[in-house]
């Protein structure tokens, strides 16, 4: 599977909402799938169960 962020090959894939933190913190509401690499660099955070 490729993570959503990095494009990545990654087997420990998890669903996050992206958020930007400028101008001010947004988070989106498109659920992406990210690598752990990406989860411990950039914003996100988990996104609800459906």
């Amino acid at each position: 599977m490729r993570c959503d962020m990095c494009g990545g090959d990654a087997e420990d894939l998890e669903d996050v909402n992206r958020v930007y933190l400028l101008p001010e913190p947004q988070q989106l509401d498109d659920v992406e799938r990210w690598c752990f690499s990406c989860r411990s660099q950039y914003p996100h955070e988990p996104a609800a169960p459906a």
